[in-house]
């Protein structure tokens, strides 16, 4: 190759890359105009993608709308119905079952009585449903294990509760009778009730009360029941007992009340006339014997041949640690005959007794119709801080006297005596507010010629001694 040709040759690849260069490299203007135009570009997607997000949102919140009204649909039971430690309730309220547990062990002993078995029992063991259904109908079953191999049942009834001032129940039912017997053994101040009162008010009966509040001021209660007591599925005769209450609480609460009680039983000559009569709320030892059958015949001597009364009115004041209260109940029954005298008389059967309590530990006596509750400022454990304390104490004093007719050991109506005096004192130790320990001694003397027991032993006097451990909720 000649100088010239070569020379031509670089001359033409020195051009080549010129040209290569200068259509590689853009301009300034260029480069300016791809950028606005990436820009735009980017700005476009961005709305795109906001546009989405917000109908995404929307979606979300329609999805949960539809998600909670499909949880209001399901009948799962976690979406309408509250769970607690003892009840059962719905979302709404309308609904609820509460389940109570009253057990008590007594151990009981009594000095220089032969005729007396000393020894420890269930006292009460009682499961309770009670509860309402919407806002007016209210229910409350119990059953009791400790008395025989099967279930006693206690309360059971209905009350259709149309406004406060009156309500209908119907069923079997306390009798709306007397402040100690209505107020629940939870709470008495001793462990048994006085002599008269357990011994001339049955626990429950059947039938429909009309009972109603006005202003919490005054409070009434109207029964018609069969009379026969509880349990009992025959009623010997057609006309129904009447028991009217009325309790006067001038403060609007429970801490002062009075209250008025009485109890009509007509004619009904299968009727027995009054019951026998023990010490320690009629569970001790007995000092009057009426059910007898002297002449061996197989039916009791006496009989009822007129109406039976029973009538009483009490008092309950109430400050802080401080009670008392006290009561006045009369038992009448007309024309009680008897077959192997062939006497008959009008019986008038009547007592009265004051109570004083007082909460050692100073806690409040919180008040209630079933009756005085005590809290333990410090209970014996506190699971929250773990620390132990000494419970609450309370002592609690009954005096009670008890005065039979004088015609019915006179004239041969029953065997025993004719008075009755009894001073229980009862300490109290609450460990919790639903555990509490009781220690009973009850004095109970009688009149100068005393009684007969069934071993032929007099006696002028009793002492009883109970203790007692119970457990509520």
């Amino acid at each position: 190759m000649t100088r010239t040709s070569t020379a031509a040759l670089f001359a033409l690849l020195a051009w080549g890359s010129l040209a290569l260069g200068q259509e590689s490299a853009p301009s300034t203007a260029d480069l300016e105009a791809r950028l606005e135009a990436q820009q735009r570009e980017l700005d476009e997607v961005k709305a795109k993608l906001s546009a989405l997000g917000g109908e995404g949102e929307a979606t979300a919140a329609a999805e949960s709308a539809a998600n909670e009204d499909a949880a209001k649909d399901d009948d799962s039971w976690t979406d309408k119905v509250r769970l607690g430690l003892f009840y059962v309730e719905s979302a709404d309220k309308n609904f609820r079952l509460d389940v109570r547990v009253r057990i008590q062990v007594d151990g009981r002993y009594v000095f220089n009585r032969r005729d007396f078995n000393d020894d420890f029992h269930v006292r009460r063991a009682r499961v309770e449903f009670k509860g309402h259904l919407w806002e007016r109908l209210y229910y409350d079953f119990g059953l009791e294990f400790s008395h025989t191999s099967d279930a006693d049942a206690r309360n059971a009834f209905l009350e259709l509760r149309f406004c406060k001032e009156f309500a209908l129940r119907a069923g079997q039912f306390l009798l709306p009778y007397s402040d100690e017997r209505l107020n629940s053994s939870k709470y008495l101040n001793h462990p048994e009730r006085s002599v008269h009162v357990a011994s001339i008010v049955g626990q429950r009966d059947i039938g429909i009360m009309f009972r109603g509040n006005f202003a919490d001021l005054v409070r009434y209660q109207l029964a018609f029941i069969d009379g026969e007591g509880q349990n009992k599925k025959v009623d010997t005769d057609d006309d129904p007992d009447t028991a009217a209450r009325i309790e006067l609480t001038p403060f609007g609460n429970w801490n002062l009340a009075f209250s008025v009680n009485y109890i009509y039983s007509p004619t009904n000559r299968k009727h027995t006339g009054p019951a026998d009569m023990k010490t320690v709320g009629n569970h001790f030892s007995k000092f009057i014997t009426y059910q007898r059958d002297l002449n061996g015949d197989g039916t009791i001597d006496n009989h009822s041949l007129g109406r039976r009364q029973r009538f009483g009115g009490g008092f309950r004041f109430s400050q802080g640690p401080f009670e008392i209260k006290g009561e006045a109940n009369g038992d009448y029954h007309e024309e009680v005959f008897n077959d192997i005298t062939g006497r008959k008389d009008n019986l008038l059967n009547w007592s009265y007794f004051v109570d004083v309590t007082y909460v050692l530990t100073g806690e409040t006596l919180k008040q209630t119709h079933d009756g005085a509750k005590v809290t333990p400022k410090q209970p014996f454990y506190d699971p929250e801080t773990k620390a132990f304390g000494l419970g609450a104490f309370q002592i609690s004093v009954r005096y009670e006297e008890l005065f039979v007719d004088p015609s019915t050991v006179k004239r041969g109506y029953a065997a025993g005596v004719d008075r009755l005096r009894a001073v229980a004192t009862t300490f109290h130790w609450y460990m919790w507010k639903n555990v509490r320990f009781s220690l009973n001694y009850t004095y109970s003397h009688f009149d100068s010629q005393g009684y007969m027991d069934s071993r032929g032993h007099r006696h002028v006097d009793d002492h009883g001694v109970l203790g007692r451990l119970a457990f509520f909720f």
